[in-house]
């Protein structure tokens, strides 16, 4: 089951809708979805909630449009998201000791950029960066940045997080992966093969701008 964003009015259709969804889903939702209105100056106003089992605990996950006041917090984040990266990036610290991230403000400046922070039982456990700058004339969104902490990857908090974001967003859609960054590229095979029933298409780029792969869907048709 998908969701449009031009079908956000009715709070509890919403809310119908996401726990239809949560019938195939991995995991077993154990309470209502909560969805309330938030204040967002990129339109999205939405806050996602939705309780399920693991193996071992139950989880309240929770999904919103990240504020102004919330940019110190990604900020704080994006370092630990950086270090996991410099693995690959092979990207220096500052003489401050900050990998830094230049166009972080530019998600509460540009229209086109969407912010979103995720909490597991109300604490903080992430966030995603979507923006609509992307490589291929076709596309409209790309994924900027998807950073789960560790204590909370391979519970599928990850997957459903995504699929949450590209419900929410419908276009097309451009996700990129490193070559060298193998866990990234299984996970998003995984997800994107789930998500889409195997209709996206796969592009490998080795250039200057990139070097890996790129994997673009449109949602836009999905049943809703």
């Amino acid at each position: 089951m998908q969701i449009r964003e031009a079908d956000i009015q009715d709070v509890e259709d919403i809310k119908n809708l996401y726990l239809e969804a949560f019938d195939n889903s991995e995991a077993e939702l154990v309470s209502n979805a909560s969805i309330a209105d938030t204040t967002s100056h990129i339109g999205i106003a939405l806050t996602l909630s939705y309780f399920y089992n693991t193996s071992n605990f139950s989880m309240n996950v929770e999904i919103t449009s990240a504020s102004v006041t919330d940019k110190s917090v990604i900020r704080q984040m994006m370092e630990l998201y950086q270090y996991d990266f410099s693995e690959f990036t092979k990207a220096d610290l500052n003489e401050h000791g900050h990998f830094g991230y230049p166009c972080l403000d530019n998600y509460w400046v540009e229209l086109n950029r969407n912010p979103f922070l995720i909490r597991v039982n109300d604490k903080l456990a992430g966030f995603v960066l979507v923006h609509q700058n992307t490589y291929f004339s076709n596309s409209k969104y790309h994924l900027a940045e998807f950073f789960i902490l560790r204590k909370y990857r391979k519970q599928g908090i990850g997957r459903q997080v995504a699929f949450n974001i590209f419900d929410l967003l419908r276009g097309d859609w451009e996700i990129y992966q490193a070559h060298t960054n193998l866990v990234a590229k299984k996970f998003w095979q995984n997800v994107i093969q789930e998500y889409t029933a195997g209709t996206y298409t796969e592009t490998v780029m080795e250039n200057d701008g990139w070097n890996g792969i790129v994997r673009c869907f449109d949602n836009t048709k999905f049943p809703s």
